[in-house]
């Protein structure tokens, strides 16, 4: 705790999307007087995330650095919580080396700047990709079995983590696992399936009942305060709606909030995967990002199945069911919709 009585975090990656709503919700909460956001690209800051007097009254300050280098940034006060959200994350849409360059080399120079200002308590986002494409039903106590660059990255980051919280035993490590995180502006897998539903070009391929792990970035937000406020060394908890919905229940709220009727065709995904390929094919040249790249289309058939089990046994209280969380997205973003 700090001895002026002003609690500070820092935000690493906190330039990010998930990194802006949780800086500006736990300002809101006052759990928080003063956060770092550390971040590449300053460019990434987003006022319809973070209000502009935030920035002005130095609230919420930037700075820049690359995780993937050694951080010397050293505050005025001491460091009550550590958050490592920087990540790359999008799949597809890098090289397989710039997941491991960034993940396992954040998670490195996390840790080892955080001893270096004696911050006893991190809280690591790392993702459901570790559980891998395994079509059951996983929780925190099952095997992983990551078989991307991306959940290889993941799991390596957390397996780093570990090792720096057992290293002392005051440190507090929170290692949470979120679904597919989606709300306003985020232009992630739901905004692309609302799209896709709305310009009629979204098909089942035999996946309506496939479950797809999700969360709600203010839910997300809700959910790792909760988290940290445990007094416990070490937990890690899945982030996701529960029960995860299907495909088609997901289909099904966004048609209802759209407030439309549709018939949603079910074709083969061989038929997809060509249309998809054609479509690559002819766009990568013009360096164009489209919705029909083939790696996107071959997940539809994946199930995310990843039941939050630690929040459940241990109370935590769910904000937004799906069509809640789908009523407000498009109240505050409308534009999305």
């Amino acid at each position: 705790m700090s001895t002026n009585k002003s609690k500070i975090c820092v935000i690493i990656g906190g330039a990010g999307y998930i990194g802006q709503n949780f800086a500006k919700y736990l300002i809101e909460k006052k759990l928080f007087q003063k956060i770092y956001l550390l971040d590449l690209k300053e460019t990434n800051i987003n006022l319809r995330f973070i209000p502009k007097d935030y920035l002005l009254e130095g609230i919420i300050e930037y700075k820049q650095y690359d995780i993937r280098e050694k951080i010397n940034f050293r505050p005025e006060h001491p460091i009550d919580l550590v958050c490592n959200f920087a990540a790359v994350h999008r799949e597809p849409g890098h090289e397989d080396y710039e997941y491991f360059d960034t993940n396992i080399k954040g998670a490195n120079n996390t840790c080892e700047w955080s001893d270096s200002v004696g911050c006893k308590k991190i809280l690591f986002t790392s993702s459901i990709s570790p559980y891998g494409e395994i079509n059951r039903e996983k929780d925190e106590n099952s095997i992983i079995y990551p078989n991307t660059p991306y959940g290889i990255s993941k799991a390596i980051a957390e397996k780093i983590h570990e090792k720096w919280q057992a290293r002392h035993k005051e440190n507090q490590l929170y290692i949470v696992r979120p679904g597919v995180v989606y709300g306003p502006y985020e232009s992630g897998n739901l905004s692309r399936m609302i799209k896709a539903i709305k310009n009629n070009y979204f098909f089942y391929s035999d996946n309506k009942k496939i479950k797809k792990s999700a969360i709600y970035i203010e839910e997300l937000c809700s959910f790792m305060e909760w988290i940290i406020s445990h007094k416990k060394n070490y937990i890690l908890a899945n982030a996701s709606i529960y029960p995860p919905p299907s495909v088609e229940e997901i289909a099904s709220k966004i048609m209802s909030v759209l407030g439309k009727e549709k018939i949603i065709l079910n074709l083969p995904l061989s038929l997809l995967t060509s249309i998809a390929f054609i479509i690559d094919l002819f766009l990568t040249p013009f360096k164009k990002d489209h919705p029909f790249k083939v790696r996107r289309v071959q997940k539809i058939k994946v199930s995310n199945n990843v039941i939050a089990k630690f929040a459940i046994k241990n109370g935590y209280k769910y904000k937004y069911d799906l069509e809640k969380s789908f009523i407000d997205w498009r109240k505050k973003a409308e534009n999305d919709w």
